[in-house]
């Protein structure tokens, strides 16, 4: 599902939708702003990065000036190992990879980047447990996202290893149950919990009970990807990130940008 026109390469997107999304989905009703560049200021200082598809060639290109990014998002994009060495360069501390297809290889590529401390994954179903023990040696990560990625129960052993998280997204995950989650009771920073369209089939006092297991501070039944405060917060990321550059219009949908850590 997108919240704002996700027209794919040479297909001309639907201006009506794009309005509505300005007067309904975001509080700036500035829809563009994420989409345009600054070009005033030099490169070395763009805070972020996005590509879509065929595009990714401008991660050598940055790697190869030493620029440093600390954002990065990419949607749709079949990603090399050597794409992937190229973005480690750029030390980003916060990533959004959707519809990326990472297999075990493209993660432990992604396991040498030290810098990572926000890491969301959306549609991403060839991840594993290899792939997921390789994110564990992440020293600085705090937030995980997995949103729709096909992992299950027996993934959670290796996030349990993931000892400096303090939230974690597992939305969509329908293989995620209750029994699983105790396996995180573990980590001793973890506060909050999504397990929207999971399959933790609980009542309230149920939920109420594994929060307390779990010593989390949240445990989300409902999603996150299209509350009021994902809305709000899209606005205020435009506003953090800015100045930018990309590869051409923002395909991503925004809405990942948020989940449960509130990140």
């Amino acid at each position: 599902t997108s919240s704002g026109p996700s027209s794919g390469p040479g297909v001309e997107p639907d201006k009506t939708v794009i309005d509505k999304d300005k007067a309904e989905a975001f509080p700036s009703h500035s829809f563009e702003e994420h989409v345009l560049v600054d070009s005033a200021v030099p490169r070395k200082a763009q805070s972020f990065l996005y590509i879509n598809p065929e595009e990714s060639e401008i991660l050598q290109e940055c790697a190869d000036t030493n620029m440093k990014i600390p954002i990065f998002m990419a949607d749709n994009v079949k990603l090399s190992e050597r794409d992937l060495d190229s973005l480690v360069k750029l030390e980003p501390t916060w990533l959004l990879l959707s519809r990326t297809t990472l297999g075990d290889a493209q993660l432990e590529r992604l396991s040498q980047c030290p810098s990572i401390e926000t890491l969301k994954f959306y549609s991403n179903p060839d991840m594993t447990r290899a792939g997921l023990r390789s994110l564990a040696a992440l020293p600085r990560l705090e937030s995980l996202s997995v949103r729709a990625c096909n992992i299950d129960d027996q993934c959670l052993d290796e996030i349990k290893e993931m000892k400096g998280l303090t939230a974690l997204d597992l939305e969509y995950n329908p293989k995620i149950t209750s029994r699983g989650l105790m396996k995180l009771v573990d980590l001793p920073a973890l506060k909050v919990v999504s397990v929207y369209d999971t399959g933790v089939k609980l009542g309230s006092a149920g939920i109420e009970k594994l929060r307390r297991k779990l010593h989390l501070q949240k445990l989300y039944t409902e999603t996150t990807f299209s509350s009021p405060d994902a809305l709000a917060s899209i606005d205020l990321y435009r506003k953090r990130t800015m100045p930018g550059f990309g590869t051409g219009p923002l395909q991503v949908d925004l809405r990942n940008t948020y989940d449960a850590g509130g990140r």
